[in-house]
């Protein structure tokens, strides 16, 4: 899991979204339980780069609920939902 969001992390910053695209379906396809959340902040920082806020908000948003529904004993994932937390969204100051 860290080598694909290493990989789309450096994608983004070189403005390679089909490789950090790539990623986040790898990530989501993968069996880590954390996989499928982090694909979907990957999902979210490339759209939020597009500058399309609102489907950045839904693939966040998506991401919280599997990971609270982790929390809460469900089958989501269990790491932080904001692009910003796994270093790949933009910087806000």
């Amino acid at each position: 899991m860290d080598r694909e969001l290493s990989r789309a992390r450096a994608a983004l910053l070189s403005s390679d979204v089909e490789t950090a695209l790539e990623s986040a379906q790898l990530l989501e396809e993968g069996k880590v339980p954390t996989g499928r959340p982090a694909g979907l902040r990957i999902r979210a920082g490339v759209e939020l780069a597009r500058g399309d806020n609102q489907t950045a908000g839904l693939h966040a948003g998506r991401s919280y609920t599997l990971w609270a529904e982790r929390r809460r004993g469900g089958g989501g994932g269990g790491a932080p939902t904001c692009a910003r937390a796994s270093g790949i969204g933009p910087s806000t100051g």
